[in-house]
């Protein structure tokens, strides 16, 4: 039953990433299609403050879209035991701006 279970996980689990990338193709293509819009219509290349809380929004959704596809995508490969430890560990990596400020720390001997 486990095995059958994990079969029926993986597919609902593919079907859901092959949904959510067309969700964010058709939202950024529409991202690009409402600035476009925005930045043709007069006044030309100004924005209005409700034009630019539309393409915010619409920008912060791709974004999201791509982050919990990112997250799925995980889960996908590797399963639902170690996704969560997963995510602790990437959230955890050190990225290249932390280097530079430790490194920059420890050159002029604060610690």
């Amino acid at each position: 039953m486990s095995q059958w279970f994990r079969k029926y996980e993986r597919v609902i689990v593919g079907a859901l990433i092959a949904m959510l990338a067309v969700v964010v193709v058709l939202s950024t293509v529409e991202l690009g299609w409402v600035l476009l819009k925005d930045i043709l219509s007069p006044p030309i290349l100004l924005l209005e403050v409700d034009e630019l809380l539309r393409v915010f929004r619409f920008f912060l959704l791709v974004l999201i879209g791509l982050e919990l596809l990112d997250t799925i995508k995980i889960y996908f490969e590797k399963g639902s035991d170690r996704t969560q430890g997963d995510l602790h560990r990437g959230a955890d990596r050190d990225r290249p701006q932390d280097h530079h400020l430790r490194h920059r720390r420890t050159t002029t001997g604060c610690r």
